[in-house]
């Protein structure tokens, strides 16, 4: 199964094999007893004909041939798939710089945690947890450790007010109560991830590892005005991994995504984020009157090693549009296969496999895409699919998915092609 993040529903189309009769008129379809199955109208059609779908996801309707008023060459039948909304399980590991430069700063993270970040979950209906590395605000701001730590209360916590003496977790909140320093946040989430502390009255006596959920899908956030110094995106990546690979994957394919709110430069909308196809930025932010030294390059890394948004610290005020992108990042992903199943031919008819095509429109407005069919699974390129060894699906080839996956609008355009889409082989 392959996953398409977004909001739109994707839908991918397959224009399924040509279908000839075995005897009887074009565009008719006919039983095994030489009959006619039925009468339905298509658009575009020379033919009057409507055959039940068996074995497919849709209908496998024929068309007539252009000489009797068609669309097009040979006979067609169609299938479609669609993608469809899924909320999936998400664990948030939220990783907050306590060091002393961070006060304005940490005063906007908690009140947008508190507020926007859950309630945009809350209303979406995810199925989330967070898991909050950073030392709990226990007392009123005025000294520098309280108004550099942080504080969350309901609807996220079980905490009725702030402050509080300790957290309080609820079923969608857990907190590692301890300092993060500029430096040091992956030395942290490493070994605070299964660190046994001895103290009776600790919330976290085996670490945070054990509060993340199997299946749950793994985004951090890291906020910070620093950068790591200690080790590379890679060499963290590497040690995570080697962790709980069943919790985030392989030093080759992680299963986490890593945003970072750090203090790269702001673009024209000060809160847009950086995307992971973007290259890392040099140049610092500095609005809002906020004084950054370093860009959090070796955080930028990571976000793009693994898809995560980079978004500029500097723009405390706008927190909420920020936790709103975040939030809206992880709320839904849309699932769509890139194996079809190749329908069953109505009775006294064939597919002709050879006349097989698939087709999507791109999210942004550009022209449909047309697929065409490799006969080796082995000279798979862009935009091209292959039918599978025991003739039984039709799989699209890597580097499809990938587009799919990248594209998270993707809408319907059924195409009805008779002709052959074969690219020749290399």
């Amino acid at each position: 199964m392959q996953t398409l993040r977004g909001f739109g529903v994707p839908i991918l189309v397959l224009a399924a094999a040509a279908c000839s009769a075995s005897s009887g008129p074009v565009g008719e379809a006919v039983g095994e007893n030489g009959g006619s199955s039925g009468t339905s109208s298509i658009p575009g059609s020379g033919g009057t004909s409507s055959i039940p779908g068996s074995g497919g996801t849709g209908a496998i309707i024929t068309a007539g041939n252009a000489g009797s008023g068609g669309s097009s060459g040979d006979t067609c039948g169609v299938t479609s798939a669609m993608g469809h909304l899924v909320k999936e399980p998400v664990d948030i590991i939220v990783i907050l710089d306590n060091s002393g430069s961070m006060e304005e700063e940490m005063g906007a993270a908690e009140e947008n945690i508190n507020v926007n970040f859950a309630q945009i979950l809350d209303t979406n209906s995810v199925d989330y947890r967070v898991i909050l590395l950073s030392r709990h605000r226990d007392g009123p701001r005025g000294s520098e450790e309280e108004n550099t730590s942080i504080c969350v209360s309901q609807p996220l916590s079980g905490l009725a007010t702030c402050p509080g003496p300790d957290p309080v977790f609820s079923d969608r909140f857990f907190q590692y109560s301890d300092k993060v320093e500029s430096h040091d946040s992956f030395d942290n989430i490493l070994l605070w991830y299964d660190l046994v502390d001895d103290d009776d009255d600790s919330l976290a006596p085996n670490g945070w590892g054990p509060w993340l959920r199997a299946g749950a899908k793994k985004v951090f956030v890291e906020m910070t005005d620093d950068n790591e110094d200690t080790m590379t995106a890679a060499a963290f990546t590497e040690a995570l991994t080697a962790k709980s690979p069943e919790n985030f994957g392989t030093p080759d394919e992680p299963n986490f995504t890593f945003h970072s709110i750090v203090g790269v430069d702001e673009k024209a909308n000060p809160t847009e984020a950086y995307l992971p196809t973007e290259p890392v930025q040099m140049a610092v932010c500095n609005g809002n009157g906020a004084v950054i030294e370093n860009p959090g390059v070796t955080y930028q890394d990571l976000s793009i090693a693994t898809g995560g948004l980079r978004f500029p610290l500097c723009q405390f005020p706008g927190y909420d549009a920020v936790f709103r992108r975040i939030a809206e990042d992880v709320v839904v992903t849309s699932s769509i296969d890139c194996s079809f199943p190749i329908p069953a031919p109505p009775a006294g008819t064939e597919l002709d496999l050879g006349k097989v095509a698939v087709s999507y429109k791109p999210g942004d407005g550009t022209d449909p895409v047309e697929f065409g069919q490799v006969l080796d699974p082995a000279d798979c390129q862009e935009n091209a699919f292959h039918i599978s060894e025991d003739m039984t699906t039709i799989e699209l080839c890597d580097e499809a998915c990938s587009a799919l996956q990248e594209d998270p609008f993707a809408m319907v355009d059924v195409l009805f092609k008779c002709e052959s889409t074969i690219i020749p082989p290399r």
